[in-house]
C-alpha cells in the first residue's frame, strides 16, 4: 500500500506518476466513449485526488441508459424527471445523493471548551488552521485525546491501522495518570496531561513543510481534503498547459509522510513534547 504514497512526492514520484497518467489516458481512449473523453480527462497532477478504480463503469457509459450531464448541478425533481441548473431535464428511477464531504471540519458540531481559557476546540482550528500534536493531543486541552483528527487521514491505507496507532500513544502518554489515579482516586487537582505549545508548533512546522513536498495541494487543492483557507500555485504538469487556478489549498486531513512513520513516532513518543501536572 505504500506504493501508492511514494507516488505523491512531488519529485521522486515523478516520472512513475508521468507512466501511470500515460496509461489511464489510454485506457480512457479504449474505453470510454469518445465524446466524453475530455470530461473524464483529468485537469489536475496526478496524486491530487483519490484514486478511483476502474471496474467497468466507463464501459456502461456506452449504455443507452447512461448520461454524463458535466459542469452541472441538481436544481428540482417533479416526479421521474430530474432538472439541471442549465435546464437539462433526465428522466430517472432512483436518485442517489452524492454530495461530498466535509472532513475538514473536525468535532463539529460538539463544543469542546478548554478548562484554562474559555476558547471552544473549533474555535481554536478555525484560528490555528487545526493544529494538532499528531492528530492526536492539543495544546492548551489537558487530558483531550483525539482520533483521526487533523492530518491523520491517508488516502492509500488503512484508516483503522493510523486510529490504533493512536491508541497505543495515547496510553504511553497517559500511563502515568493511570498510575497515579490507582493510588489515589480522589485527587485534587486532578491529574492531566498535554503537549506543550513549543512541540505542536514545530510539529505543524515540519508538517507543512513536508506537505509541501506532496501533490496533494498542487492545482489549488482540488480533493476534498482541502479547507477554504490557503493559496493557490502554478501547475506545471506535462499533461497540462500551465494555468493557475483559484481553488483552496491547505489540507487538515492528509498525513503528509508514510503510515510506517505515523506507526513509528505513535509507538515511541517523546516525552519530553508533553507535560504531566498532579501526577
Amino acid at each position: 500500500m505504500e506504493f501508492f504514497f511514494l507516488l505523491s512526492d512531488i519529485e521522486k514520484g515523478g516520472s512513475r506518476r508521468r507512466m501511470i497518467m500515460r496509461q489511464m489516458l489510454k485506457h480512457i481512449r479504449l474505453t470510454a466513449p469518445v465524446k466524453y473523453h475530455d470530461y473524464l480527462t483529468p485537469n489536475f497532477e496526478l496524486g491530487g485526488k483519490r484514486r478511483v478504480v476502474d471496474w467497468g463503469y466507463m464501459k456502461s457509459m456506452h449504455s443507452s441508459k447512461f448520461t454524463l450531464v458535466p459542469d452541472d448541478e441538481v436544481v428540482s425533481m417533479d416526479g421521474l424527471q430530474v432538472r439541471t441548473a442549465k435546464g437539462v431535464k433526465i428522466d430517472a428511477d432512483i436518485v442517489i445523493y452524492s454530495t461530498g464531504f466535509e472532513v475538514h471540519n473536525h468535532y463539529t458540531p460538539f463544543v469542546i471548551t478548554s478548562s484554562q481559557c474559555d476558547e471552544d476546540i473549533t474555535t481554536r482550528f478555525q484560528t490555528t488552521s487545526a493544529k494538532a500534536y499528531r492528530g492526536t493531543f492539543v495544546h492548551g486541552f489537558p487530558n483531550l485525546i483525539t482520533l483521526f483528527g487533523p492530518n491523520v487521514g491517508t488516502g492509500h491505507s488503512s484508516l483503522v491501522f493510523a486510529v490504533e496507532a493512536q491508541i497505543s500513544m495515547a496510553l504511553k502518554i497517559i500511563a502515568p495518570i493511570l498510575k497515579h489515579l490507582k493510588r489515589r482516586v480522589n485527587s485534587y487537582p486532578a491529574p492531566n496531561v498535554e503537549v506543550t505549545d513549543a512541540a505542536e508548533r514545530a510539529y505543524f512546522r515540519d508538517l507543512r513543510a513536508e506537505m509541501k513536498k506532496k501533490t496533494f495541494e498542487l492545482d489549488g487543492g482540488v480533493c476534498f481534503y482541502a479547507n477554504d483557507k490557503g493559496h493557490c500555485i502554478v501547475s506545471h504538469s506535462p499533461f497540462l498547459k500551465d494555468h493557475q487556478l483559484t481553488l483552496p489549498a491547505l489540507l487538515q486531513a492528509i498525513y503528509p509522510w508514510s503510515q510506517i512513520h505515523f506507526w513509528w513516532n505513535a509507538m515511541f513518543p517523546s516525552k519530553s513534547h508533553f507535560k504531566w501536572t498532579a501526577c
